[in-house]
């Protein structure tokens, strides 16, 4: 009887060697600020803005989504491709704060007198938020470096790896101590199943240190999982060892 190959995350063949808490949750709070701004700036721009300055600001933001067409993958995975939407939301914030002063009665002498105190508000909240930001980080930043000199380690700086990791594996190279290639994004089963023999040619580890991305590919750890044997792992990592192929039932 011949086995069927698992293709989904949630099959427990596959959960069993998926790391605990490694593959970040989202929830509404991560998008409450740009919601936020988003229906602000849209209420600045079709309840307070002049028609030619409305007109502008549409203009701008047909401009952003032909750009974002044009870049779609860069867009959806570098958020500095989004860094257009900051002059655009700028002004229509301008354009909601000052619709906001006008229906308070507010005429333009009085706007400097709200704008000093506003900035002076906002420069406190902004100075507590950063300090406090500021401790945590260092405590992240900690533990990312002991994460990736763990993972060197595990390897033992060896060559022939190839991963599916972050930030173009820079920081396993730098705190790792350990040189990898790169898996591609975004590949689908079928496509794996072709490429992965050319891909890991020569290679003898599989390292998995990027969860987010390996969720939008569901048939990645199904294929290592059923082929290859789990060298070392733990919340931050599943290493594969491509040396030793499991033996087909």
């Amino acid at each position: 009887k011949k086995d069927v190959e698992p293709t989904s995350l949630n099959e427990p063949a596959v959960q069993a060697n998926i790391p605990q808490g490694s593959i970040p949750a989202t929830g509404p709070a991560d998008n409450v600020i740009p919601v936020i701004t988003g229906l602000t700036g849209l209420i600045g721009m079709f309840f307070f803005a002049k028609p030619r300055a409305r007109t502008v600001y549409f203009s701008m933001m047909i401009g952003y989504v032909v750009f974002g067409f044009t870049f779609a993958h860069h867009i959806a995975s570098h958020d500095y491709y989004s860094l257009p939407l900051i002059p655009i939301f700028a002004l229509l914030l301008g354009e909601f704060a000052q619709g906001v002063l006008a229906g308070f009665g507010w005429d333009e002498g009085d706007v400097p007198t709200v704008v000093f105190v506003l900035f002076a508000f906002f420069s406190i909240i902004t100075t507590g938020v950063t300090l406090v930001e500021q401790r945590a980080l260092s405590v992240s930043l900690e533990n990312e470096v002991k994460k990736w000199e763990t993972i060197g380690a595990a390897i033992g700086h060896q060559p022939g790896v190839i991963s599916l990791t972050t930030d173009y594996g820079y920081p396993l190279e730098y705190y790792g101590y350990q040189n990898t290639n790169l898996w591609p994004s975004y590949a689908d089963i079928e496509k794996l199943k072709k490429e992965f023999p050319d891909q890991a040619k020569n290679k003898s580890y599989f390292l998995i240190t990027d969860f987010a991305e390996l969720t939008n590919q569901p048939g990645l750890l199904p294929y290592l999982n059923t082929r290859y044997p789990v060298l070392s792992q733990s919340p931050d990592y599943i290493l594969f060892n491509l040396n030793e192929p499991l033996k087909k039932r």
